[in-house]
């Protein structure tokens, strides 16, 4: 396989499937110097090229795009562009688009689809690597059968969804991961300026958080506490 896109998805997808056999025969990036990089962190001996060098591209069957979500459509036309890369099937990790974006390959005859990890990806390849086994997949479009193999090769489950609801789908993950890390920051801010430092600021709120989350395995009814669970209205106006 390629993998084109060596980010925090690209690098830990790289390592996790590498662990798993997968044999990824080259990494590309914004340069060469980039993929290298990103090749040495994920612990891969593989071809390590820069944007500019697709024409580099080893022959292969399948090809993941896991570059910025404003990069796959081009990337998808550089790839059918040309002619020595001729992939069975080609997958995207955005959550936000769907495998139209990848239309310039599917007209080429190439099986298309988006494969988007549920799941928290950390700047630090092992631990991303580690983040994507046993993780939430959304897939969706053609190519579903190639990247169901996939996820199960990494110990994953997978839902579908179709093209019509990937930006619902997309909201969700956003408000699940993204709103919930603007509002821890801005807890943090609260704490500060009630005087809290260092060691205490950083780490006063995460039992908090992690008791939040092992609560909604069991409903978010169950997880509802203080204030708004006892509707204490007096207290909520100070608030």
């Amino acid at each position: 396989m390629v993998i084109v896109g060596a980010g925090r998805v690209g690098a830990a997808l790289a390592r996790a499937l590498s662990e798993r056999r997968y044999v990824v025969r080259a990494l590309v990036s914004r340069t060469a110097a980039h993929a290298r990089r990103a090749a040495a962190r994920a612990g891969l001996e593989t071809l390590a090229l820069g944007a500019n060098q697709l024409k580099r591209l080893p022959p292969s069957r399948l090809v993941f795009i896991t570059t910025p979500d404003a990069l796959i459509e081009e990337t998808a036309e550089r790839l059918a562009a040309l002619p020595s890369v001729r992939p069975v099937w080609a997958l995207h990790a955005s959550g936000a688009l769907t495998s139209e974006a990848l239309a310039p390959l599917r007209a080429r005859g190439v099986i298309v689809g988006s494969m988007h990890p549920l799941v928290s990806v950390s700047d630090i390849v092992k631990t991303g690597a580690e983040s994507l086994r046993g993780a939430y997949y959304c897939l969706e479009g053609e190519a579903s059968f190639m990247a169901l193999n996939i996820v199960r090769d990494l110990y994953g489950r997978h839902f579908r969804v179709d093209a019509a609801a990937k930006p619902l789908y997309h909201a969700a993950a956003v408000m699940a991961a993204g709103h919930v890390v603007a509002l821890y920051d801005m807890a943090l801010e609260a704490l500060a300026r009630c005087g809290l430092t260092g060691f205490d600021l950083r780490g006063a709120l995460l039992p908090l958080l992690e008791s939040v989350v092992k609560n909604l395995a069991a409903g978010t009814t169950h997880a509802l506490t203080g204030s708004f669970a006892r509707a204490d209205a007096e207290t909520l106006a100070l608030e």
